[in-house]
């Protein structure tokens, strides 16, 4: 199993150099995929609009898939809100985001060691076939703590159910 947090390293030096309309990148998402699982990423705009406002994220536009096991890339592909059953409009800000900066700072990295770790347990659990109620909760707890809560509802539809 490829660490979660290698696959996360991979996905942003691979994709936000080369999708310059795409200024973040989520969090790690434990998706099913096929019939395994996956590392799935929402990448979108984000920008300061203004001193007020400070930073803030657009409803994602694309989904970029990992496979877990390998860390290799499958796919991407464009999305847009009403993938999700969103009405959000694509060319208007939906809410706060982290900057890269703030993303930078020691509060933000603790979490996402944190989120890390809980997601390595959790894609343990389901390579093992091993009950995944527990760590999936973990997962999800250290997920909330770190995803914008204008983009939770995107991460909300992709994250891995117990079956």
């Amino acid at each position: 199993m490829t660490p979660t947090a290698t696959i996360t390293a991979t996905a942003k030096n691979h994709l936000l150099p080369t999708l310059p309309f795409c200024n973040y990148i989520s969090a790690p998402i434990i998706s099913w995929y096929g019939k395994g699982f996956c590392l799935s990423f929402l990448l979108g705009r984000g920008e300061i609009v203004d001193r007020e406002t400070g930073y803030q994220v657009w409803a994602p536009s694309l989904l970029a898939v990992y496979d877990a096991k390998t860390g290799g890339f499958v796919e991407i592909r464009a999305v847009k809100p009403t993938d999700f059953g969103r009405g959000d409009d694509r060319d208007a800000p939906i809410g706060a985001g982290v900057s890269a900066p703030q993303k930078n700072q020691v509060g933000y990295l603790e979490k996402q060691i944190k989120l890390f770790e809980a997601s390595d347990a959790l894609l343990a659990a389901l390579s093992a076939k091993t009950p995944i109620e527990e760590a999936q909760k973990n997962y999800r707890q250290n997920l909330a703590a770190i995803v914008e809560a204008p983009l939770w509802p995107y991460v909300e539809k992709l994250v891995i159910k117990a079956n």
